[in-house]
């Protein structure tokens, strides 16, 4: 419209347009400070300093929108390399989680491979029952075996209590003898094991596929957490059997006194039966019953010691086999506490290893949270500085709007009333231009408004997550004490304490900063307020103001043609068509609407037309010249107006960059919303895992302590198993010593019977002993007879004695007494 308009005037090709009257270029020159009577050289000079200080002012505009482009674009840069690092820190995430599952698996693994072993062991020692039940159904297993062997204990000590001697040797035997029927009552709970074994088995089956449906509807969260009660589950099942192995080890003890005792009575029964050593007298007489007798003695010593020997020979087995099932059940046992431990050291170094990953991540999320935090009050400056730069920028136009009025106003004064139309015309425009970006302004702070209540909420939630974490640090601090007097190294106490104290300051910080950050906002909410109620007094203002105008410019209508019906003369009304369509056109902001009905009023008089005719042949004269600056005037306008439709331009394109800034920016607050949620899971998860590393430690202490007591139990246990070797070595030189003195019982029995039937022959021996010398006393009887029958003898002349008896011929076959 600008351009259509001016283009006659530049060209000279156009309708000839009437002047404007010069009483209103007087006004409007004495409204900017001219002379009336200055010459016109001055206006004009007073024209140019005008359009020079738009100039210089559209220049600052321009610098200010160029600052502002890099203001701009220095930001978006800024949300870019923000946009950037959350990528990074995402990756970093992932990657993390796909190593714990990694090694979730690898535990798992582990785990299976260890199941499979205590299998393979079993299997070997024949105890493919148990071999896939669960541990505690195999620790159930040996208690009964355990029971069994302690009834066995139990009746053979009160056997040994009541009897005692022979009788008490000889219910050992029998009870050796019976051995293999006394597991009867054990069989039978062996057999009802494996009926425990296959409900056990069937509970198990249910819970895995109660586990394998929650690890399907679950996630990594849910698989960590099982695999920390699983680690849980084994270390109680751990302490479980180191407490059985302890129970065994005082039952084993138990046992090894009861032998020691058993022993011991064995040994006083052989000292109080031994047989005494024979006499002087009977040395011949054993002697040749040895000699005797040698072949009967052998044969009934092969007799009783062929009895004896199998209830020994069965004794030993039954000693050795319960000695080593014994030592096979230690050395397993031995084996999975060892396994076990070394399974605990993993897991404490995997805990320590995600321990340390969550401090360095909760530190990083410190450090981003503390650089968005930064970020969060930059930007709020720069919205905050664009903002007062819009608002100024606005006051500006407002103020150049103004200047071009005024300026149009002179133009239309020159050029006519249509220039005035227009530039009404583009006056509404502006206001309704401003009305809609004030309207957008108003959605903007409707927006800002709402973003400020979620951050108020988000700060509201990080105080209630910061009161929480105050309280467990407070409870860290009472609970840090006793700590410190069940831990053992003091160093490793201090290193704790430093780090929970630098934990509780920089905790402090954060609400300190969270604090600062919300009176800041509540500032800037109040700022924005009165702002908020500054701009609509503005509009308000400027829509009573435009109501005014358009009255004016009613009334002015309506005076006009009231004074053109009552003119007296139709040559004034013929004069005058061209004013009164500039009257007709004037816009109502102009203060010389008094002055044109007081001249037309003066008009209407035929003796001051001519006057006024004169006047208004040199006005147009002074009119051209003005036109002919004017037209440089418009030129320059054009290329302001041109220039000012860049700047809306580049204002659209700066709002359009500012709403993908805003929407980036929305998107940056979702996924930092979605890295505090994740920060909160973590936190919490950092939580637990320090409650159970608490619990963890407690339990290595537990554990330490069973440790110390199981290397002082295998101690005595070595110190035992020496014993019981020394023992077993006395045993076994004890068993030596029963068989010699058994055989030599043997030995004593063949020798009395021998001595029974020498005593008897000695007998015989006697009788016929006692028949010869009755035979020889009669023959000698005879003899003497005989002999005094007889005259001469030659012992009756010599002196001698007769002898009575004749020696003694003792038969061969006799043995000596």
């Amino acid at each position: 419209m600008d351009a259509a308009a001016a283009a006659p005037v530049l060209n000279g090709t156009g309708p000839t347009e009437s002047p404007v009257p010069a009483a209103a270029i007087q006004r409007w020159l004495r409204a900017e400070g001219a002379d009336p009577a200055a010459p016109a050289e001055e206006q004009l000079g007073l024209a140019w300093r005008l359009l020079w200080r738009a100039e210089t002012r559209l220049g600052e505009l321009e610098r200010r929108r160029a600052q502002d482009m890099r203001d701009v674009e220095s930001y978006v840069g800024h949300v870019r390399t923000l946009t950037e690092e959350r990528d990074a820190v995402a990756s970093e995430y992932e990657k993390e989680n796909e190593q714990l599952r990694l090694e979730l698996a690898q535990l798992q693994l582990q785990q299976e491979t260890q199941l499979k072993e205590v299998e393979e062991m079993l299997e070997q020692e024949g105890l493919s029952q148990i071999s896939c039940s669960a541990a505690s159904e195999q620790v159930a297993y040996f208690l009964v075996e355990r029971a069994a062997l302690l009834r066995k204990l139990e009746v053979a000590a009160r056997q040994l209590e009541s009897h005692s001697g022979i009788d008490g040797l000889q219910f050992c035997r029998e009870e050796l003898e019976g051995e293999g029927a006394l597991p009867a009552g054990v069989v039978g709970d062996v057999d009802e094991a494996p009926q425990r074994l296959v409900v056990s088995q069937e509970d198990i089956q249910r819970v895995a596929e109660g586990l394998d449906s929650r690890e399907k509807s679950g996630a990594a969260r849910t698989e960590l957490q099982r695999a920390m009660e699983h680690n849980s589950r084994l270390d109680k099942e751990i302490l479980a059997l180191r407490a059985r192995v302890q129970t065994l080890d005082l039952e084993r003890k138990a046992f090894l006194e009861l032998v020691e005792q058993l022993k011991e009575e064995i040994c006083e029964y052989q000292r109080s039966e031994r047989p005494e050593p024979p006499s002087a007298e009977g040395a011949g007489m054993a002697s040749l019953q040895a000699q005797g007798t040698q072949e009967e003695a052998g044969a009934d010593g092969d007799s009783g010691a062929s009895r004896a020997a199998p209830y020994q020979e069965r004794g030993d087995q039954g000693v050795e086999t319960l000695h080593k099932r014994c030592l096979e059940a230690m050395e397993s046992i031995e084996g999975r506490n060892s396994q076990l431990l070394h399974k605990l050291q993993k897991l404490e170094q995997e805990h320590k290893g995600l321990v340390e990953r969550n401090e360095e991540l909760e530190s990083i999320l410190g450090e981003t949270q503390i650089q968005t935090k930064q970020e969060k009050q930059q930007l709020e400056s720069q919205v905050e500085g664009l903002h007062q730069k819009i608002t100024s920028l606005e006051t500006e136009l407002f103020e150049v709007q103004k200047n071009k009025s005024e300026m149009n106003g002179n133009e239309q004064m020159t050029s006519g009333a249509q220039e005035m139309q227009e530039m009404l015309e583009s006056c509404q425009e502006t206001i309704d231009k401003l009305g809609s970006q004030l309207g957008e302004r108003r959605e903007r702070r409707k927006q800002l408004a709402s973003e400020l209540e979620l951050l108020r909420e988000d700060l509201k939630a990080e105080k209630v997550a910061l009161g929480s974490q105050a309280s467990e640090v407070q409870q860290d601090r009472e609970q840090s004490p006793k700590v410190e007097q069940k831990q053992e190294d003091p160093r490793a106490d201090a290193k704790t304490y430093e780090e929970q104290m630098a934990k509780v300051v920089f905790l402090e910080e954060q609400i300190k900063n969270l604090r600062e950050e919300q009176e800041l906002l509540c500032s800037e909410l109040l700022e924005s307020n009165k702002k908020k109620e500054e701009l609509e007094k503005q509009l308000k203002e400027s829509s009573e103001e435009k109501r005014m105008l358009l009255e004016e410019i009613a009334q002015l209508r309506c005076d006009i043609r009231s004074a053109w019906e009552q003119g007296p003369s139709g040559d004034s009304r013929r004069m005058t068509p061209a004013l009164e369509q500039r009257e007709n056109r004037f816009l109502p902001w102009q203060s010389s609407a008094g002055s044109l009905e007081g001249s037309l009023k003066q008009g209407l008089s035929e003796e001051r037309f001519q006057q006024q005719e004169e006047k208004l042949q040199q006005l147009r004269q002074d009119l051209r010249r003005v036109q002919n600056l004017c037209s440089s005037a418009e030129r320059e306008l054009r290329y302001e107006r041109e220039k000012n439709a860049d700047l809306q331009r580049q204002n659209l394109l700066l709002q359009q960059e500012c709403t993908k800034v805003k929407t980036e920016l929305k998107q940056a607050r979702a996924k930092l919303l979605d890295t505090t949620e994740t920060c909160s899971s973590l936190s919490a998860q950092w939580d637990r895992s320090q409650q159970k590393v608490k619990e963890l430690e407690l339990e290595l202490s537990k554990c330490s302590q069973a440790d110390k007591l199981r290397s002082s139990l295998q101690e005595r246990l070595a110190q035992e198993k020496s014993r019981a070797g020394e023992a077993q070595k006395k045993v076994s030189k004890l068993q030596q010593k029963l068989k010699d003195s058994q055989h030599q019982l043997l030995l004593a029995e063949a020798r009395v019977s021998d001595k029974k039937l020498l005593e008897e022959e000695l007998k015989e021996a006697r009788e016929n002993e006692a028949r010869v010398q009755q035979e020889l006393h009669e023959e000698q009887l005879k003899r003497s007879l005989c002999c005094a029958s007889s005259s001469c003898l030659p012992w009756e002349s010599s002196g001698t004695p007769k002898p009575l008896l004749s020696p003694l011929v003792f038969p061969l076959d006799l043995p000596y007494p």
